[in-house]
């Protein structure tokens, strides 16, 4: 049966309502939904990306080659004793042969430090590039 303003008198289906999502540039909705100018840089590897990438790259390498002029003075110091002094390490100290305990005393703890030192940089410098992309 029809109703007297010519509808079949059903009740009319709910309209579809279409939500609209709003955010600030800064918020991290804003930063999860669009992605950062620099990541699609980096992500379609432009020339701007490129630079972005290698610039962490070269970062990165810079400190690595400082550990390992680092370490190469460190560890380079015992063979050039040798050479100089040979009787020097000869030398028992409490039993223990003076190069031995220049390795348990001196190198090992230093390469431990040196590598928690490096872990931290690198990290830093990662997270670096990390707040630079987010930010871009």
């Amino acid at each position: 049966m029809t109703a007297p303003d010519g509808s079949d008198g059903a009740a009319p289906g709910p309209v579809p309502v279409q939500r609209v999502v709003v955010t600030h540039p800064r918020t991290t909705a804003a930063r999860r939904s669009g992605g950062s100018t620099a990541r699609r840089e980096i992500g379609a590897m432009t020339p701007v990306g490129t630079v972005f990438v290698r610039t962490l790259v070269r970062s990165q390498l810079r400190l690595s080659g400082a550990v390992l002029a680092g370490m190469v003075l460190v560890i380079g110091v015992l063979p050039i004793v040798g050479a100089l002094l040979p009787g020097a390490l000869s030398v028992r100290v409490l039993g223990v042969p003076l190069a031995w305990a220049f390795l348990a005393c001196l190198v090992f703890p230093t390469l431990f430090g040196v590598g928690v030192w490096y872990v931290r940089h690198a990290e830093r410098t990662e997270q670096r590039f990390i707040d630079l992309v987010e930010r871009g």
